[in-house]
């Protein structure tokens, strides 16, 4: 029984094609598409548990900043963003994409692809299925999560399971250290100066994380 690697679209239509799951190929499914994977287990019909790692979000806006101009590794690369600025990278980049990632699950679209729904109903829709319907950890916190995680499943926690997960959750951000350090006088002068507006930007995103975060403390 295999774990699907990344998880992007490519794999998705490959084990949905392959009937992969469905013939035990595959266990378990690696990806950041939760609306992608949640159109798929549905239309195959069949019943999966999900769980997730939550980063702060401001700081993993941050991240992706750095992450894009390293990773050449990724299939979508671009060499563009080498030299693109922290402020046109937010001008461009997603925002609360993680509120849109679990309100996607539950909530329609119109065909432009936005949502059907005010401001409100979207975040709490994402609330719904994280909260509800997810088992989730911090990133910050990774070995109480792996605990929580593998006793939700009835999986038995062995010595090193901390870092084999905390592995997978970093696979996305490799390379990411060495950018940071080789540019630390940008980290400590431009970076900082653009935080408020990273946190306005993704305001639904870092209210869900912290309800989140206050939910989990509570009963761990």
């Amino acid at each position: 029984m295999k774990t699907l690697p990344s998880g992007d679209l490519e794999d998705l239509t490959f084990i949905e094609r392959s009937q992969a799951v469905q013939r035990k190929i595959i266990a378990f499914v690696k990806t950041p598409l939760f609306f992608a994977a949640c159109a798929f287990f549905s239309r195959a019909q069949i019943t999966v548990k999900t769980f997730t790692i939550l980063r702060e979000p401001v700081g993993r806006m941050v991240s992706l900043f750095w992450y894009k101009k390293d990773s050449t590794w990724e299939k979508h690369f671009d060499p563009n963003a080498k030299s693109q600025s922290l402020e046109a990278f937010l001008e461009t980049s997603e925002t609360d994409w993680l509120t849109f990632s679990f309100a996607s699950a539950t909530v329609p679209r119109n065909a432009q692809g936005a949502f059907t729904a005010t401001y409100e109903e979207v975040f709490e829709a994402a609330r719904f299925v994280l909260l509800e319907k997810v088992v989730f950890g911090f990133m910050d916190d990774m070995e109480r999560s792996c605990k929580h995680i593998f006793s939700n499943f009835g999986w038995e926690y062995e010595a090193g399971d901390v870092a084999r997960l905390s592995s997978n959750v970093n696979t996305r951000v490799k390379g990411e250290t060495g950018a940071v350090k080789s540019n630390k006088a940008s980290v400590d002068t431009t970076v900082k100066e653009f935080l408020p507006r990273i946190a306005a930007q993704n305001a639904r995103d870092v209210r869900l994380y912290k309800e989140a975060r206050e939910i989990y403390d509570a009963n761990l």
